[in-house]
């Protein structure tokens, strides 16, 4: 590095004096430190782009374009059981945001995809009120999915639903996004799949992405 302190119509004076206290290595220290620090600010802002690198309020930013927010204190929680419809084989999802109600306007949604294996009877997921202001239900209160889920035969919940004492966290409000980024998606394979298990009729559905290489 040559740093010239005169004007161009002068022969250049490199400066090569580098020792501790000097003016050019004092120069040179300035300017790498506020490079790397204006280089680290330029990551965070990168990160807070994804949802998979994004924490705090840029996470709350990024997630809030498929419309979904961070379950604060007092939003009413609890956990629903799903269970499998007799002579049903195979595995059967339920899709993160399935909608349950207590049949009188009580409306509690799926926190994450859940998933019954072969031979499993029933799997029992989080669910969140769909506003703060949902109600509490008793036990045994929600029993009315919003749509025909395949392969599924019932559905309650073993406890009342509650008040959450704390906030969500950033790592489960990112699973949770990531639930409704693939079922708003349009043409992808999450998509297709959610659209598909949607149907009452279908039990499993195997995607595979055509490869025209192939």
């Amino acid at each position: 590095l040559t740093v010239n302190y005169y004007p161009a119509r002068l022969p250049p004076t490199p400066l090569t004096d580098v020792t501790v206290g000097s003016v050019t290595r004092t120069l040179l220290e300035t300017v790498a430190r506020e490079l790397a620090t204006q280089y680290q600010q330029l990551q965070i802002v990168y990160d807070s782009a994804f949802v998979e690198t994004a924490t705090g309020a840029g996470l709350d930013r990024v997630v809030a374009i498929v419309d979904v927010q961070r379950l604060r204190r007092g939003h009413p929680v609890g956990k629903v059981r799903f269970a499998r419809k007799a002579g049903t084989g195979g595995q059967v999802t339920i899709a993160a945001g399935t909608a349950v109600s207590d049949g009188k306007g009580a409306r509690y949604l799926t926190s994450d995809a859940g998933t019954l294996l072969e031979g499993q009877a029933s799997v029992e997921l989080w669910v969140h009120g769909e506003t703060p202001a949902t109600r509490l239900v008793d036990p045994n209160g929600l029993t009315t999915p919003d749509r025909a889920l395949a392969g599924v035969d019932r559905v309650w919940n073993d406890v009342a639903t509650w008040r959450a004492t704390e906030e969500e966290t950033d790592a489960q409000l990112a699973q949770r996004a990531r639930g409704a980024i693939h079922g708003a998606g349009r043409g992808t394979i999450e998509a297709l799949r959610y659209g598909l298990q949607t149907f009452p009729f279908v039990t499993a559905v195997t995607l595979t992405e055509f490869d025209p290489a192939q």
